[in-house]
């Protein structure tokens, strides 16, 4: 939610873009509720190369910052930099950027974005995963938010998201604070084929994660979270995309959460997301409840959106004709801070140089 009006707006990194003028661009698109507002560049400059990008509200005021995690793009001093840039309430765009972090997040370390001790302010956070041996394997790092900056990184779980599971970040229970969730997918076999474990937030630390669902999200089927039935607790969302044939291609899963654990897995839509299409999900009409999003991407870039009535998925409806192609990178959050998620992208490395680095906003009507 990029301008802080309660919809979620979508963005797009061009990080490398299409030529030196385009590299870095950032794009963002807001929502109406009903469509979203043609991209429009909100940074000139901001995540290219291989640095990972993020969006998230990290001072506090409403609106969708972007996040940048240098992670090892650059040598000595730089390695593991994060530099955020806020977004303003006098004008659609990023402010310039400032690091907030001096290593964080580095090698092959999964880097995230949440509301971790529930302040109202997201913080940054890294699985370590794999990327180190012995009693690191599966540390999971969090760095607070103190709204100009990240705190000195520490370790709030020492074992979570390890091999090819699959993490995210929301909140599950509906105590303000986020927590941490693994999707097993086919990583391991027998009974643990498609487990689902959540380690809630104490606001200092992860508890122990336990099992909230045994099956849910196997083999090509893209995870999602998001809370889809407006009850302040974050439930989990598969798209069969192209996993299967006939009927159950294109279907989408819903599982609701009770705030301890998830119910059977629901279909809430028959088709939606396929093939290549990129899946998300975000509020963007501004109702409470998260619905679901697909980019297009290739050289289409339609964009369409499938509104939640809190127990299903109504039909896809275009909202935006071109945005986020080729290799840009797509995103959400509400950058106008009026409650509907917008859409954003980066350039990354653009199509020139002029555009190097552009983020590009596209603004939800509702």
């Amino acid at each position: 939610d990029f301008d802080g009006d309660g919809k979620d707006d979508i963005v797009t990194f061009l990080r490398n873009g299409y030529d030196q003028v385009t590299a870095g661009d950032v794009y963002v698109g807001l929502s109406s509720g009903a469509s979203f507002q043609p991209g429009t560049r909100w940074h000139e400059y901001f995540c290219i190369g291989q640095e990972v990008c993020r969006t998230g509200d990290f001072d506090g005021d409403g609106r969708t910052d972007i996040v940048s995690f240098l992670r090892d793009t650059q040598t000595g001093d730089k390695r593991g930099d994060v530099y955020v840039a806020l977004a303003t309430g006098t004008a659609y765009r990023f402010e310039t950027a400032s690091k907030w972090q001096d290593i964080f997040c580095v090698g092959a370390e999964q880097c995230a974005v949440g509301d971790f001790n529930g302040d109202g302010r997201d913080d940054i956070l890294a699985f370590v995963r794999d990327t180190q041996g012995g009693s690191g394997q599966g540390d999971v790092n969090v760095a607070l938010s103190n709204g100009y900056g990240f705190g000195v990184a520490t370790r709030w779980h020492d074992f979570f998201c390890i091999g090819p599971e699959e993490c995210k970040v929301a909140d599950f229970d509906g105590d303000g604070k986020d927590d941490i969730i693994a999707f097993y997918r086919n990583s391991y076999t027998g009974d643990s084929v498609g487990d689902v474990f959540v380690a809630l937030s104490t606001g200092s630390s992860f508890q122990a994660a336990t099992r909230w669902q045994s099956f849910f999200c196997v083999g090509q089927e893209t995870c999602d979270v998001g809370d889809f039935d407006g009850d302040g607790k974050a439930d989990i969302v598969s798209f069969a995309k192209s996993t299967y044939s006939g009927d159950p291609m294109g279907d989408v899963y819903v599982a609701l959460s009770n705030g301890a654990g998830f119910g059977s897995g629901v279909k809430w839509q028959s088709f939606f997301c396929i093939d290549q299409e990129q899946c998300g999900a975000g509020d963007f009409n501004g109702d409470g409840k998260d619905d679901i999003i697909v980019f297009s991407k290739g050289s289409n870039g339609g964009v369409y959106v499938a509104l939640s009535n809190g127990s299903s998925f109504g039909a896809g409806v275009k909202w935006n004709n071109f945005f986020c192609v080729g290799d840009e990178i797509c995103g959400l959050g509400d950058f106008d801070g009026d409650g509907k998620d917008d859409i954003v992208t980066f350039l990354r490395n653009g199509y020139d140089q002029v555009t190097a680095g552009d983020v590009y906003v596209g603004l939800s009507s509702g």
